[in-house]
């Protein structure tokens, strides 16, 4: 793993950027997914989640895979996991995600709940 940031902040209703830079990658692939849930966020370049908000920004011959989180909400703040498709568990990195504000959808929707 190349060195990019480990904590984030950003804005109900923003755009996050999560960072992840991988150097000699070959053959393997970069996985996303939030440390909570075992189940991916992105496995490569494809979504793996109901969620057309959650996406992974990757230029061929590139060293970095970030997942961009589009309409942040105050659930997604958390731990996420960027990781190389390996049995060695050691291939992963962790970054954390503040969220700031407001979020009165998710406010209304458990109230209606």
């Amino acid at each position: 793993f190349l060195k990019t940031p480990n904590f984030y902040t950003v804005e109900v209703g923003s755009v996050a950027v999560l960072e992840c830079a991988i150097e000699d990658l070959e053959n393997r692939r970069v996985i996303w997914r939030k440390a909570s849930d075992p189940n991916p966020l992105t496995v490569g370049r494809e979504s793996f989640y109901n969620n057309d908000r959650y996406l992974v920004e990757h230029e061929p011959g590139e060293d970095t895979w970030n997942l961009i989180i589009q309409q942040v909400r105050l659930s997604d703040a958390g731990v996420y996991e960027c990781q190389v498709s390996s049995r060695l568990r050691h291939l992963r990195q962790h970054v954390l995600l503040t969220v700031k504000g407001i979020d009165w959808v998710d406010m209304l929707l458990s109230s209606l709940l």
